[in-house]
């Protein structure tokens, strides 16, 4: 209630004047009705309670097809799969160790319908962590990729998911 009462005053007499901040329930509506894919992460400071909130809202908005789980914390990943096996979930992680990789994603193996969302210049400095995860049958993902020549080339090496701050072009 707090934080749906907060105005920005930034935007005063703007397009944007009255928006608040929307509920998670309400952004999962407002995704669902824009054909929209929502990757919701879950922060060091989340409980398994609001995890479990997080999911039930996802499956109460039929968002399970449109929605990625993720966290730094292979725990919360852990948890979060035990509670729900139809949403995709993924670790986030930047190691290029490569004992500190292969853990993680025979982690994620084992979980099934998941993803490693690495740092992208990890993933270029030590393109054995994408192969090694295709190999395991986890998928990869690329963050935060600004550059068209960073993005060429994490493609030239397989990886295809890029999530990015910019317009990227590629091709």
């Amino acid at each position: 209630a707090a934080v749906q009462a907060l105005t920005i005053d930034e935007v005063s007499g703007t397009a944007f004047s009255g928006a608040r901040i929307p509920t998670f329930a309400e952004l999962l509506k407002y995704c669902k009705g824009a054909g929209v894919k929502l990757y919701p992460e879950i922060k060091k400071y989340r409980t398994q309670s609001d995890i479990q909130l997080m999911v039930n809202a996802v499956i109460a908005a039929k968002m399970e097809r449109q929605s990625f789980m993720s966290s730094f914390s292979i725990s919360d990943v852990q948890y979060f799969r035990a509670i729900n096996k139809d949403i995709m979930c993924g670790l986030l992680g930047s190691s290029t160790v490569e004992a500190t990789y292969q853990t993680s994603i025979n982690t994620l193996a084992e979980l099934g319908n998941t993803s490693i969302v690495w740092n992208y210049t990890s993933l270029l400095t030590v393109p054995a962590i994408a192969d090694y995860a295709r190999l395991r049958g986890v998928d990869v993902q690329a963050y935060t990729v600004n550059d068209n020549t960073d993005a060429k080339e994490l493609m030239r090496i397989g990886v295809y998911k890029i999530i990015t701050d910019v317009k990227l072009e590629v091709i």
